[in-house]
């Protein structure tokens, strides 16, 4: 419940209510009564919000009144829950009866305006206008916040100084503070408990009105203090339970997606002070670090999957998936090792035995094979490659040889060899994209050269960046792939969610970070962004940012519960703002946080797992132009007199990570605006950087953004099918049993 200053806004609100009422003075003295009845019980209500009555400054004028017949008469439209007038300086509280009442005169496109009219200036017609501007006024909460959370092991706890201090992200990162939730004031234990109870089992008033003559036979002192209006004790009850913490932050509107009634009072007060016009408002979203503190500490945890992927017969759950074995961040600090206790993370380059028992490997270590991790995970198939038990570490390696060796073993490629610009060298490696073999972690031994080995990703890009490197004379290096009868440059590979997260954090600071100990938890998620209309009859579109936990299961993750808003970018506000305003707290969580969990210390990593939303939210979370443009496809470079070839080559015109990567480094590295704009538009990107690209900078710009199906696909060509099947095709009896 908020505190609303409003100046001059009871007596408005007096005389517009005895303008409505001054034709029916004749009301009977039970109604005279009940109000009166209702206004001493709601000061016994405000009495509940604070131990002292002086912190409201309450008008002393008002409680004299009270004993007014008269006034009692024009206050029968005004029955609140809380009645408090003052001054011009001071406060008044209002509850949802008078905010509802107020929405009857308010405008919603009107400027927020602070009247300043004599009241007795005011006529009928004028009335209904200035009290739509007051209410439009913002509030000032003055209560101090709650930062409780849920704790299943021991009941409601606060977050302490000493938590709270530790989980602050960087000041340059965030610049927004923390939304006071006026709470009651603490009740007895029976009277929240009969509270709740009340609100759970439906309670009517009359119903209550019995109980609480029930219980007042008794002689307890606590029975004879529980109010006499059953919202009271439920609002008492409510006020006692934890709240996350609410967080506000300045931004800007774009003024021309505003009313425009709106829009011509900010112009015109700009333009009369000389000023730039601009709409400031506040983004309000509820704080991730604490939201994910409670969910860790209540009994969601149970039903949550911590740990490695699963490799599994049939694959169902997200942690099933190769997006989660891919991944350092995933795992809750669980990895393969080597035998001599080193951590190995995908996309590392190791010597590994393969599965075949009469391969040398297993007799010379010389032998070994060389090859590129690409997941791990525990191995439940009921079929394995491996002799290891079920639930056994393994991995996922990638084979890579000498370019000469492909040569020799595949002499049939060579007059394909023989025709590359340029010819294989000496020190160069390829990478044999379709051999794949699961090994066991005992499989595995360092390799020596493993950081040496230089990933030339400028190989044939279809741009040109300055500080493009090159291998040095002498080093290993890999630039092409290998699969079927087709070399590939390796710029056109898949990348590997753990090379992504190494480039970004560093490899150190993610061994230090979650391989040294046993207490950390991972929670991948998924983000669902959306645009949506919140009024019927007008467009004003919403940005709605929603998160769901990916280590539930699925029949559980998509319930409505399981769904957590995290904010609403208010009709006008830019998309880039709004994430800027998240990413301090988000790219911490991404990063990995230390957080007090149930009385326990863990490092929480909260890490955006994938990006999901319609086919135009996906092209703007992807950074690439609308669906309606021209080589705008973010999967291929496919262009509009293209997309009907059933034989188009995906792979060899696809688009991948690091090629796309290089494209956003060429466009910013254009010295203006207009030859940046012209170098997107022929590459179908946009000229900006997406802003996902801040908010989840370790995630494949491709992959991580999936397409939706249910948008595009079932609505398009799928009920189009099923429409000519059931129209055309059939006939009416098949039809009718289909």
């Amino acid at each position: 419940m908020s505190r609303i200053p409003i100046r001059g806004l009871a007596d408005i609100l007096l005389a517009k209510t005895t303008q409505r009422h001054s034709r029916d003075q004749e009301g009977s003295s039970s109604k005279k009564r009940k109000i009166k009845e209702e206004l001493v019980d709601d000061r016994e209500f405000l009495a509940g919000f604070s131990d002292d009555e002086s912190d409201y400054n309450v008008s002393p004028d008002l409680h004299a009144d009270l004993a007014s017949d008269d006034l009692t008469e024009n206050l029968i439209g005004l029955q609140t829950d809380q009645a408090e007038v003052v001054d011009d300086n001071e406060t008044t509280l209002l509850d949802l009866h008078d905010l509802r009442l107020l929405e009857q005169f308010q405008d919603p496109e009107e400027e927020d305006i602070i009247p300043t009219v004599p009241v007795d200036t005011i006529d009928e017609d004028d009335i209904e206008t200035v009290i739509s501007a007051t209410v439009g006024y913002q509030p000032s909460f003055t209560a101090a916040p709650s930062t409780a959370v849920f704790d299943t092991v021991a009941g409601p706890s606060h977050v302490t100084a000493e938590a709270t201090a530790a989980i602050q992200p960087p000041a340059d990162f965030d610049d927004s503070t923390p939304v006071p939730n006026p709470r009651a004031a603490p009740t007895s234990d029976f009277e929240v408990a009969l509270g709740l109870w009340c609100q759970e089992a439906g309670i009517s008033r009359a119903q209550w009105t019995g109980l609480r003559e029930i219980l007042n036979m008794l002689s307890d002192d606590a029975v004879k203090k529980l109010p006499k209006a059953l919202d009271t004790l439920k609002l008492h009850a409510v006020g006692q339970l934890p709240l996350l913490e609410l967080r506000q932050t300045p931004i800007k509107l774009n003024i021309a997606k505003l009313p425009a009634s709106r829009r011509k009072i900010i112009m015109s007060r700009a333009l009369a002070a000389g000023q730039v016009a601009t709409a400031p408002d506040n983004l309000f979203f509820f704080n991730p670090i604490y939201l994910f503190q409670a969910i860790l500490s209540s009994t969601i945890r149970e039903r949550m999957h911590i740990g490695m992927a699963h490799f599994v017969d049939e694959p169902a759950e997200l942690w099933h998936s190769t997006a989660w074995a891919s991944s350092i961040r995933y795992s809750s600090g669980e990895f393969p090792r080597l035998p001599e206790g080193q951590v190995v993370f995908p996309s590392d380059i190791v010597l590994y035995q393969c599965n075949e028992a009469i391969c040398r490997c297993h007799t010379d270590a010389d032998k070994n094979h060389i090859g590129r991790i690409l997941s791990f995970g525990r191995d439940y198939r009921s079929q394995r490659e491996h002799r290891g038990p079920i639930g056994s570490v393994v991995v996922e390696v990638q084979k890579i040889v000498p370019f000469i060796d492909l040569m020799d073993t595949r002499r049939d490629l060579l007059l394909m060899i023989i025709k590359l610009d340029p010819l294989p060298e000496n020190k160069e490696l390829v990478i044999l994209e379709d051999d794949i073999s699961m090994v066991l972690e005992s499989a595995l031994t360092p390799y020596t050269f493993n950081f040496d080995i230089f990933l030339d990703y400028a190989f044939e890009s279809s741009v040109k960046l300055r500080d493009d490197k090159s291998h040095i004379q002498g080093q290993l290096f890999i630039r092409r792939i290998f699969r079927g009868d087709n070399i590939r440059p390796l710029n056109q590979s898949r990348a590997i969610r753990g090379q992504i997260e190494i480039a970004e954090y560093g490899r150190q600071y993610l061994v230090d970070k979650f391989s040294k100990s046993s207490n950390i938890i991972s929670i991948p998620l998924l983000a669902f962004l959306d645009g949506f209309g919140l009024f019927r009859n007008m467009y004003r579109t919403i940005m709605g940012f929603y998160l769901l936990l990916a280590p539930l299961r699925s029949s559980d993750r998509n319930k409505r519960q399981n769904v957590f808003p995290l904010t609403l970018g208010p009709h006008g506000s830019n998309f880039t703002e709004v994430t800027d305003a998240l990413r301090g707290r988000i790219t911490q969580l991404e990063r990995g946080i230390d957080m007090l969990i149930t009385g326990k210390q863990f490092t929480v990593c909260v890490s955006v797992m994938a990006y999901i939303g319609d086919m135009p939210q996906q092209q703007t979370n992807s950074g690439f132009r609308s669906v309606a443009a021209e080589s705008t496809c973010r999967m291929c470079l496919v262009e509009t007199a293209q997309r009907g070839l059933l034989d188009f080559d995906i792979e060899a015109r696809g688009r991948y990570h690091y090629e796309v990567i290089r494209q956003r480094a060429s466009i910013r590295s254009r010295p203006n605006k207009i030859q940046r704009k012209i170098t997107a538009d022929k590459l179908g990107m946009e000229a900006e950087d997406p802003a996902l690209m801040k908010l989840s900078p370790a995630l494949d710009l491709v992959l991580s953004r999936p397409p939706d199906p249910f948008h595009s696909e079932l609505n398009g060509i799928t009920k189009l099918t099923h429409l000519l099947w059931n129209g055309d095709l059939l006939t009416k009896k098949a039809a009718a049993e289909y």
